[in-house]
């Protein structure tokens, strides 16, 4: 396991413009991209959390559940939901990711037109998740 430590401490990145080049910024976490291990080691990543959340699509990273509208019936799914995301959230504090505050966002799906809903509010370390309307993906 040493070569494994050893392949991410002491990483550092600049950027290049022209040419220039920035001063150098130590990398604390993340797979460097374009390498080898790259995708063995996202696949072991995703697969421990994956084992562990109820649905998972992994583009970035997403959760999705379905539930019923009336929130007596919903309040286990919406609660479920509530659990995977803390899940996800002291899984990757503890392996020292962070989300992109941007991507960040639920997005709410409903068949009903005329009847008015309301929504849970998530929260990923406390911070309440902001719905959003649309989200761009790659």
């Amino acid at each position: 396991m040493g070569w494994i430590r050893s392949f991410f401490s002491g990483r550092s990145m600049r950027v290049r413009i022209n040419d220039s080049n920035s001063s150098p910024h130590p990398v604390m976490s993340g797979v460097p991209q374009g390498s080898v291990l790259g995708p063995l080691l996202f696949l072991i990543f995703i697969n421990f959390i994956g084992s562990r959340l109820d649905v998972i699509f992994a583009e970035d990273l997403k959760l999705y559940f379905s539930y019923p509208i009336s929130p007596s019936s919903a309040t286990p799914a919406i609660d479920r939901l509530q659990d995977n995301i803390t899940f996800l959230y002291e899984t990757a504090s503890s392996w020292s990711l962070k989300f992109a505050a941007e991507k960040r966002v639920h997005l709410r799906f409903s068949h009903s037109q005329n009847q008015p809903v309301t929504y849970p509010i998530y929260h990923l370390g406390g911070v309440p998740v902001q719905p959003a309307d649309s989200q761009r993906d790659l």
